[in-house]
């Protein structure tokens, strides 16, 4: 659960940060909410006001129209430069109608600084991507590769990151056939973003790229397709769509206020919480496991609209995962019963 705090409820006080211009805090978690999630941790551990004032001095939108697979300007402060670089690219060099093309955001990350994942964190924010297609082109899932677990010990907060590079996937089915948008004889994509990096401290960055393709037969891009395929691999599978196992089970205990999943086989487990899932204060020593059995506490339901566990489970050993190959599985269930369907039938009468 996240809380958002508002700033018009109260007086601006010592301590406040104040958001760079261009940069909209409202988009993205107060940082007061996870100091009410992790009561030990007053503001996110890698933020500093400094820093986030002298990098938000210079946050520009950029100008889109760069050559294709090409990274359009990166937003820098005066005498520094971006910790990582966004680009669009794409699994083939030309698109023909009726076919379906991934294309992706790839963030290339500078060494010893890192990002967030789309889902829950407790001292950072996710990336936010916008891709604008041409007519007749119709965007897809979004596939995220699963994140790596970033433990905060002195707090017991809990991160989920990603180093050296991201690439989120997107499915992009082209224009059918025999319709007007099917003759162009290229197409343009743009993309946009604003990300958090962070190291010693964090900056927020935007950044902007293009691509073009034109129209052909398919042709694999060699240069970036290994990245795009990292991705795809990762595509989740729903819990109840998989053949592992007859005996396996998850199972909400209200009265112990624990999420528990058991996958007979499984050899290692990891949960990671995606928006809208209901706090777990114990995460980041209950989220990992070495065996079939995970246990989840939950945290008190005090926000009705978070009443889910949702998220991605990563498990080894089981329905096609191997020791060495993870299957990726997508949890999202409710936490509480459903309600009996309501009825306006007259009740009959018993004499």
């Amino acid at each position: 659960m996240i809380v958002r705090v508002s700033r018009r409820s109260r007086p601006r006080r010592p301590g406040d940060r104040i958001a760079p211009a261009g940069w909209s805090w409202n988009r993205w978690p107060d940082a007061e909410a996870t100091a009410l999630r992790n009561p030990g941790l007053k503001y996110p551990a890698h933020l500093t006001l400094a820093t986030f004032a002298l990098a938000g001095a210079a946050i520009a939108v950029p100008t889109l129209g760069q050559p294709a697979t090409t990274p359009g300007p990166q937003a820098e402060s005066p005498g520094a430069r971006a910790h990582a670089t966004l680009s669009l690219i794409s699994n083939t060099k030309a698109w023909q109608p009726g076919e379906t093309l991934l294309l992706a955001f790839n963030l290339d990350i500078e060494d010893g600084w890192h990002t967030y994942w789309r889902g829950v964190s407790d001292t950072g924010q996710p990336p936010e991507f916008k891709l604008t297609l041409p007519d007749g082109f119709v965007a897809g899932e979004w596939i995220w590769p699963a994140p790596r677990r970033e433990i905060i010990k002195a707090v017991n907060a809990l991160d989920h990151v990603y180093e050296h590079r991201l690439t989120v996937v997107v499915m992009v089915q082209t224009p059918a056939p025999g319709t007007k948008e099917a003759e162009a004889t290229s197409a343009h994509f743009a993309a946009s973003g604003m990300w958090l990096v962070c190291k010693s401290a964090c900056v927020p960055e935007k950044g902007e790229a293009a691509l073009d393709l034109p129209r052909g037969h398919w042709q694999r891009d060699e240069e970036h397709v290994k990245w795009i395929e990292e991705t795809g691999v990762q595509k989740p599978k729903r819990f109840d769509d998989l053949t592992i196992s007859t005996s396996s089970s998850l199972i909400f205990d209200q009265t112990k206020g624990t999420y528990s999943l058991s996958i007979p086989g499984a050899t290692e487990m990891i949960f990671f919480p995606d928006k809208g899932c209901i706090a777990m204060p114990q995460l980041y020593r209950e989220g990992r496991v070495q065996g079939p059995d995970l246990t989840l506490t939950l945290a008190p339901q005090d926000d009705p609209t978070a009443d889910r566990i949702k998220g991605l489970l990563k498990v080894w050993g089981v329905g096609g995962g191997t020791a060495a190959t993870p299957l990726y599985v997508e949890i999202d269930e409710p936490t509480k019963p459903p309600e009996p369907p309501k009825t306006n039938h007259e009740p009959d009468m018993v004499k």
